[in-house]
């Protein structure tokens, strides 16, 4: 899948800055990333050496991406079960030309 990503500036001084992906992660899929950045994933059990210690392997990349999805889906949904995520709409088309400062269509 290719992302596109489209930039542009209306004014520097006044911070007016437009950016576009055409793909963007949502809060689920973010959550996943930031788990991916963390040690806590990143061994599995291989087995024992000779004196019965357990030995660890580093996680493939297709592991970690697994196992950070994996957590994300269980945690969102624990999030909603406990009603710790606001569903927030989105906004008008009235907002938006509000927010942007653009004058709306009569």
């Amino acid at each position: 899948m290719e992302t596109k990503c489209l930039g542009t500036t209306t004014s520097f001084d006044g911070f007016r800055v437009h950016f576009h992906t055409s793909h963007h992660p949502d809060a689920k899929a973010q959550f996943a990333m930031s788990l991916m950045e963390k040690a806590l994933i990143a061994a599995a059990e291989n087995g024992e050496d000779s004196a019965g210690r357990a030995k660890l392997r580093a996680l493939t990349a297709a592991e970690v991406a697994l196992k950070a999805c994996d957590i994300a889906e269980a945690a969102f949904y624990e999030f909603h079960s406990r009603g710790w995520m606001v569903i927030i709409p989105p906004p008008t088309n009235e907002q938006v030309n509000k927010i942007l400062g653009v004058d709306s269509e009569d």
